[in-house]
């Protein structure tokens, strides 16, 4: 039950705080950009994995009233080499596209740029909405009196409260989220009533549907079938608050090790962690930096083996099945229309937290924990070729998860924005 503080605040919150004062200043603020000529947009980039603005970004660029700027800003909850790795991938993905960025020269200590002393941008968008995940000048905090954009860079599966109420849900002016289910926890758990959320549909389906993809898999044969395994971060001690992957890497990496070995000249195992994954093994007591890199790079020198770090569309549209324990990747890996193998003792739990379209999606993937069941999933459904939930999982993809209006949902977006600005 709620504490009578906490009651009265949600309240306010709900009855005047959002509807009279806070959501009057947004609407001032946008009315004093429809006088401007250019409108300075800026893309706060945490990571290569987690950028999912690339089709808003091209409708953007293409547009003359728009001024359009990516800053360079890996997470202050990485370690310092993983943030210098990510930087560093970061500038090599944006050069590659000709997108001009505002670097941080993070590998020389040098401070992160305040943009808003150098950009002063209008609008800014978000692939992340905590409040101590970027640093102090590129946070959602410093521009309060900006307008801020988001929409996560994964899928929303369960129906927690607090992930539709954050500070940073609360304040922002336009949360771009996937389907009408979202939009309808938002409007029940949100104190704003979710009255910031238009439904633009999921923008990692823009790149899934409509892009020339690039073969990544070592072995180009496809007689040998293609696994990603793609582990999550939380390992022991490292929960986030509201999160519900629970990572069982701790006890997979070595079985997953002999399955590649054994099944060689049958299958291909490409290893895809969470970003965050390398973080958290740093700071395991039973693993440090040196046990970690070696582990990585065993899977970069294996045989049949590879390690990928960055965007994973390419990696996912050649592959033949996916085994992990993330739960973004139950419904990313759906628009794929390949099995996947979700790793977890009780799959029951995650249902019962889950929203409407995820239970569905939960009762159409294999699941388990031992080494045994993985291995029947590759014999049976990888290599067999048997998977009695194919049509199921075709089903929710055309029934629930495509974008609406018969566009995609960066085209959503960008006229969302269009249709407020001008």
């Amino acid at each position: 039950m709620l504490g009578i503080k906490t009651f009265l605040k949600r309240n306010f919150n709900k009855h005047f705080f959002y509807p009279y004062v806070w959501e009057p200043m947004l609407d001032r603020r946008v009315k004093a950009l429809r006088q401007k000529k250019v409108i300075t947009v800026a893309f706060v980039a945490m990571d290569v994995a987690m950028w999912k603005y690339q089709g808003l970004y091209d409708l953007l660029r293409q547009d003359k009233r728009f001024r359009i700027y990516v800053v360079i800003s890996p997470s202050v909850k990485f370690s310092r080499d993983q943030q210098i790795r990510d930087a560093q991938r970061m500038r090599d993905y944006f050069k590659q596209h000709s997108m001009p960025f505002v670097d941080w020269d993070i590998e020389h200590g040098a401070k992160p740029t305040d943009i808003k002393k150098t950009l002063n941008p209008d609008i800014l968008f978000y692939t992340q909405p905590g409040q101590k995940v970027f640093t102090t000048v590129h946070s959602f905090q410093h521009f309060r009196d900006k307008l801020v954009c988001y929409t996560p860079y994964g899928f929303y599966m369960h129906k927690s409260p607090y992930q539709y109420n954050r500070p940073f849900t609360r304040m922002a002016w336009k949360l771009y989220y996937h389907t009408e289910t979202h939009k309808r926890l938002a409007e029940q758990h949100a104190d704003n009533r979710g009255r910031n959320v238009v439904v633009s549909g999921y923008p990692a389906y823009d790149q899934y549907a409509d892009r020339n993809f690039e073969d990544t898999w070592k072995i180009k044969d496809r007689r040998v079938k293609r696994i990603v395994w793609a582990p999550h971060f939380t390992i022991a001690g490292a929960m986030l608050k509201g999160s519900q992957a629970r990572s069982h890497f701790l006890t997979m990496a070595e079985p997953m090790l002999r399955l590649a070995q054994k099944y060689e000249g049958k299958i291909q195992i490409a290893f895809k962690p969470h970003p965050r994954l390398l973080t958290e093994l740093y700071r395991h007591p039973d693993w440090g930096k040196q046990r970690a890199d070696a582990y990585y790079e065993q899977w970069q020198n294996l045989s049949n083996g590879q390690l990928e770090t960055g965007l994973f569309v390419d990696l996912f549209h050649f592959s033949d099945a996916l085994i992990h324990d993330s739960s973004s990747f139950v419904i990313d890996y759906v628009f794929f229309k390949k099995p996947e193998f979700f790793i977890c003792d009780d799959l029951g739990s995650f249902i019962s937290e889950s929203d409407d379209i995820s239970r569905m999606i939960y009762r159409s993937v294999y699941y388990g924990t031992t080494e045994h069941e993985i291995t029947a999933f590759i014999d049976n459904v990888v290599i067999g070729g048997n998977d009695p939930f194919k049509e199921t999982r075709e089903h929710i993809l055309k029934q629930y998860l495509l974008p609406p209006n018969g566009r995609t949902a960066s085209e959503n977006i960008y006229a969302d924005l269009c249709k407020e600005l001008f």
